[in-house]
This record gives structure tokens, C-alpha cells and sequence, in this order.
């Protein structure tokens, strides 16, 4: 397991090497790979593959490791290169709309939730 998390880090190092750097402008904190397997609050079956924080002392992405081990673990390399590229592309986005005073990502993410809830609350 170790092998795989050294592994997914290192593409996801490579995934934010490859763009530019104004994408992580105000973005403090980074993005951190974290082990933990987040659940949802509401839903704990579902699994939270990655956050954008906006804190008091700044702004960062976390991708947790255990949620993708536990959906995609037996995916190959590309395919997981394909699902962190996703989810960082997911977070990175919230970042830069929160920078442009917008919130379509955020208000999209709220609507799977409300069908979630409907379909299965």
C-alpha cells in the first residue's frame, strides 16, 4: 500500500508541475496529499476524494489517498493519473472561481448532492 501512495503522489506532483503557475495564485497552503479516507458528512458511504479550504489563514487542495485507494485501488497507473488529474482539475477549479467571486462548481456539487439526498435520503 505505501508503494501506491509514493506512487500517486509522485503523479500528482507531475499534474501540478504541468500547469502554470497563476492557477495557484492565493493558494497558500498548496496541495496536499493527505492518507486519510474522508467520508461525507451526511452521507457516509460516500466517499470525498478531494476539499478546496478556504481558511482564516489562507487557501489550499486536498486529495485524499484512502478515498481513492478505496474506490480506484485497483486501477493501473493511468487510470489513476486520470482520476487525481480529475479531481485536482475539480479542486483547482473551485480555487480559481472563489478568486473570480463566482460559484457554479460549488452550487453543480450542491445539486448531485440534493439528487443524492432525494434518491436515496
Amino acid at each position: 500500500m505505501e508503494d501506491r501512495f509514493e506512487e500517486m503522489a509522485t503523479i500528482l506532483d507531475g499534474l501540478v508541475d504541468d500547469l502554470p503557475r497563476e492557477y495557484f495564485r492565493g493558494l497558500n497552503g498548496g496541495v496536499i496529499f493527505s492518507r486519510d479516507a474522508m467520508h461525507d458528512t451526511e452521507f457516509p458511504e460516500l466517499y470525498v476524494l478531494g476539499h478546496y479550504k478556504r481558511m482564516a489563514m489562507g487557501r489550499l487542495i486536498v486529495l485524499y489517498y484512502g478515498s481513492f485507494m478505496a474506490l480506484y485501488g485497483s486501477y493501473d497507473h493511468d487510470a489513476l493519473k486520470d482520476k487525481l488529474k480529475e479531481t485536482l482539475y475539480h479542486e483547482l477549479t473551485h480555487h480559481l472561481e472563489t478568486l473570480a467571486g463566482e460559484n457554479d462548481l460549488e452550487l453543480k456539487d450542491l445539486e448531485f448532492i440534493e439528487r443524492y439526498r432525494r434518491d436515496h435520503g
